[in-house]
């Protein structure tokens, strides 16, 4: 039985979560709300252990998570505001010039909930947008589609999508104006993200809007040390620089996607990509990171330790005067991608 209450208690949420400027605790208490109707839409219960809920698929290209970790993505709060925020923005942008018709859409994994293109549902109607939904989970499928149901929202809905993004063929991938690919851990580490940009990429138009607009690797010499101090004096992160050596090593976007103009091995290596070091690592440097950082769309960005998906992830706690000549760097895609790294000393 469909509940008018559900799109009205949705309609209510949105604009805390995607205005500009709103309080953390405001923006924490409007996503708990949205995770709450999610729940109750769908019945799923994330907390009764060892449920198929928790369940991970294991593809070719990667990991693709459980309908519970997918679900739970709500409570990234600053990746929530980011993404929704950036993709309003690209569907306003988009529809300012276009001719006519819809726009059209595809979200490839989206998780039990589809919470990325939710706030869509309350700003524009199925005349002005379209969607494609692509999830390989078929559990988190079928509690998407419930969500949809619920809101009434089915009229949205071009088509729903039990496939692996990574390996799908489009019917007519050519119409879709916007591609939302949301399928990350931080520093692009054991889920698709990139096999699916690249096979998505190759067979849409060439103008078609990709979100996040790019994702870059960096390899970072950090002072954790310092960083703790500034959180512990002012509660704050960020604001001071923490790097003393930050190297773009994997940039992942529509124009690095298409420089590969065929169909990649499963198993292919990006070109390696060399880290040159000062004879002896500065003293107050004591890790060193691959640090994420993610262009969503626009001026919605998301930096260091916004979110789980910009976390430093450590390769190695340094010693001061430990001599490194260089780190060898390696994008692998796989059924476990990730940044290769080797230390030269």
């Amino acid at each position: 039985m469909i509940s008018p209450s559900y799109l009205d208690r949705l309609k209510r949420v949105v604009p805390r979560i995607i205005q500009e400027e709103t309080h953390y605790s405001d923006l924490q208490n409007a996503l708990r709300e949205l995770m709450e109707l999610c729940l109750e839409m769908t019945g799923l219960d994330f907390e009764t252990e060892n449920n198929t809920t928790r369940n991970h698929i294991f593809l070719d290209s990667g990991k693709a998570i459980g309908t519970k970790s997918a679900g739970e993505c709500i409570n990234d709060i600053m990746r929530t505001k980011r993404f929704t925020r950036g993709i309003c923005k690209a569907v306003e942008k988009t529809r300012a010039t276009q001719e006519s018709g819809p726009i059209q859409l595809l979200y490839t994994g989206t998780g039990p909930f589809a919470t990325l293109i939710l706030p869509l549902l309350t700003l524009y109607t199925p005349k002005e947008i379209q969607l494609t939904l692509v999830e390989v989970n078929p559990l988190s499928l079928e509690n998407c589609k419930e969500v949809l149901k619920c809101l009434n929202a089915e009229a949205y809905v071009s088509e729903f999508l039990n496939l692996d993004a990574s390996t799908m063929q489009l019917e007519n991938p050519r119409e879709f104006d916007i591609v939302i690919v949301e399928c990350l851990q931080h520093a692009l580490n054991k889920e698709p993200q990139v096999a699916i940009t690249h096979n998505v990429m190759l067979q849409c138009k060439e103008d078609v809007v990709l979100i996040p607009q790019e994702i870059s690797l960096q390899v970072s010499l950090i002072d954790v040390v310092k960083e703790f101090k500034q959180l512990m004096d002012t509660g704050k992160r960020g604001g001071e620089n923490f790097f003393m050596h930050n190297k773009t090593v994997f940039v992942l976007n529509k124009e690095r996607m298409r420089s590969f103009d065929v169909s990649l091995p499963l198993d292919f290596k990006f070109p390696q990509v060399a880290v040159p070091l000062s004879e002896y690592v500065p003293q107050s440097a004591n890790a060193i990171a691959v640090t994420t950082e993610i262009h969503v769309f626009g001026e919605e960005r998301l930096g260091y330790k916004e979110s789980g998906l910009t976390i430093p992830m450590v390769l190695k706690q340094l010693q001061p005067g430990l001599s490194i000549k260089e780190i060898i760097t390696q994008y692998e895609l796989g059924n476990a991608p990730a940044l290769r790294t080797q230390c030269i000393y």
